[in-house]
């Protein structure tokens, strides 16, 4: 490894407190996909006070955060959960033809050259965690589940929409790439950048950067040992083992948002309803 390169590693693996979360002061710690109205209603509340706290997003009466992606049945809403309440959240939205991802507001024509190549793309997005679990560094865990989550599928291409403020974190930590130049998100009030990571040749980066053990924090084996799990063949389709969303619960989120069926096209409707292997929506 060229100097510079090692040099920019050891200041890295430095700074980071990665390893060092504090999960034993957690009451029954566990990580999952939510699956019922509480569990999402505190996730998206979650997501709320976090963008509210940063000013990204204007004050409602539900105080909750949410779009039809994530009611997508290609959708996941990771929670970290410590006993009965949600302390952390990330979503992950497969692309599909009826919806695309989330992404495209900003980078449709970027993604566009990876789908043109015939790339499968995951995205994540909605990571909050409230100021007061922070130093829990809940955080990791919930990225390794979305990237586990990307390989296990079989997705060729992991992306995410960011603040710049957190592009060291993707580019020096997770070693992702920029897919993306920096914007301005009219959404959010604020700037962005997008990045990202090529699933086929992710964990062979991973390996490189983190493949020794003479730093001071163990990453290889926080990122390395944790990722490489045996993949199943059987997980192609993103549906597989899915926890769809019951009806009434599709209903109670859909009903507190009308404007989300008033964004959507009749086609896309119908491929909800049709994604969904269950007749969720009348």
């Amino acid at each position: 490894m060229k100097p510079e390169i090692e040099r920019r590693r050891t200041i890295r693996l430095r700074r980071s407190a990665l390893t060092k979360s504090k999960l034993e002061d957690l009451d029954r710690p566990a990580l999952k996909c939510a699956e019922d109205i509480d569990e999402l209603e505190q996730a998206f509340k979650i997501v709320y006070r976090t963008y509210r706290e940063s000013k990204y997003i204007p004050s409602n009466d539900d105080k909750m955060y949410y779009n039809h992606f994530c009611l997508l049945p290609t959708s996941n809403v990771f929670i970290f959960k410590e006993y009965k309440t949600v302390v952390s959240t990330l979503s992950s939205f497969a692309d599909t033809k009826e919806f695309g991802l989330p992404m495209d507001s900003l980078y449709k024509s970027e993604l566009d050259q990876l789908r043109k190549k015939g790339r499968r793309i995951v995205e994540m997005g909605m990571l909050a965690t409230p100021k007061e679990k922070r130093m829990e560094n809940l955080v990791i865990y919930l990225v390794k589940v979305a990237i586990n989550y990307a390989r296990m599928t079989h997705f060729d291409h992991i992306c995410a929409m960011i603040n710049p403020k957190h592009l060291r974190f993707y580019t020096d930590v997770l070693m992702f790439d920029k897919y993306g130049e920096e914007k301005w998100y009219d959404a959010v009030n604020a700037p962005a950048i997008a990045v990202g990571a090529d699933m086929r040749v992710y964990m062979d980066k991973i390996k490189e950067a983190y493949g020794d053990n003479d730093f001071e924090t163990n990453l290889h084996k926080f990122f390395v040992d944790v990722f490489d799990v045996k993949l199943d063949p059987s997980l192609e389709d993103p549906l597989s083992n899915k926890i769809f969303l019951d009806k009434y619960t599709l209903h109670h989120f859909i009903n507190k948002r009308s404007s989300i069926m008033d964004s959507l096209t009749e086609d896309q409707k119908y491929a909800l309803r049709k994604q969904s292997h269950k007749n969720y929506l009348n």
